[in-house]
């Protein structure tokens, strides 16, 4: 008698959750950051969809209190990231992060990026598939903080903090396991943190792969707002690898 308890235990869990309408895992798997984080590779597409794209050309506007910007930025599996960005009729700048380090182009010239800027830069903008993706490997770490709600809707809350030490808020669409914000501390040009706040949607199938095509952007500068648009996302694109080349030591 004694030793069929646990048995009768687990099926009268099961059947609870079954008559309640919840799924059987959630009753025997709890959730936790490699949970969700898995939920979440898989509602993008899966890793073999993700990994069988090896060059990105995304094309965006952002809307600024100022004027448009028009914003190109060019990936290159694995690390490598060139961001060209400017106003209609003014030339283009550019910015070039990879593992050796990062770099911005400037009216007076070339710079190079502090090596913490630089550190941030590999973790946030030359990540290929996004720090969530392998986040173990790259030597980041994830835990699961638990529900909220954004945008009116639940959303389940990861901190991660990234190898170069900067923390994110992830919080992941409770229906879809989709990205709907990102928030935390963003280093600016000139060295300054600020908080920022960046919400995704518009979400769009490229190749068998789901890209945001809308993101809004609060960043705790004045009150500053931006609304990001995505024009076009092109995938495994021809790429001039000497666009990537460091433009000065």
């Amino acid at each position: 008698m004694h030793g069929r308890l646990p048995r009768l235990a687990l099926m009268t869990a099961v059947t609870t959750a079954l008559l309640a309408g919840a799924p059987v895992t959630h009753a025997l798997q709890p959730l936790t950051a490699d949970v969700l984080i898995q939920k979440n590779i898989d509602a993008r597409g899966g890793l073999e969809k993700m990994r069988a794209i090896t060059t990105l050309r995304h094309t965006r506007v952002i809307g600024t209190p100022f004027s448009n910007v028009r914003v190109v930025m060019t990936r290159q599996r694995p690390d490598l990231v060139r961001i060209e960005q400017g106003v209609e009729g003014r030339p283009m700048t550019a910015r070039i992060v990879t593992s050796e380090g990062a770099w911005d182009e400037t009216p007076q010239g070339w710079t190079t990026r502090s090596p913490q800027a630089a550190a941030e830069g590999r973790d946030l903008d030359a990540d290929f598939d996004g720090f969530l993706v392998d986040y173990e490997a790259k030597g980041h770490r994830a835990e699961y903080v638990g529900m909220a709600r954004v945008g009116g809707r639940d959303a389940h809350h990861l901190r991660v903090t990234l190898r170069s030490g900067l923390e994110r808020n992830v919080y992941l669409d409770a229906e879809t396991f989709l990205e709907r914000r990102h928030s935390g501390p963003y280093r600016l040009p000139n060295g300054e943190v600020v908080a920022f706040i960046l919400d995704f949607s518009d979400w769009r199938e490229v190749e068998g792969v789901l890209f945001p095509f809308a993101m809004d952007e609060d960043r705790d500068v004045m009150g500053q707002t931006y609304a990001v648009y995505v024009e076009s996302i092109d995938v495994n694109v021809p790429v001039d690898p000497t666009i990537f080349v460091p433009p000065i030591k």
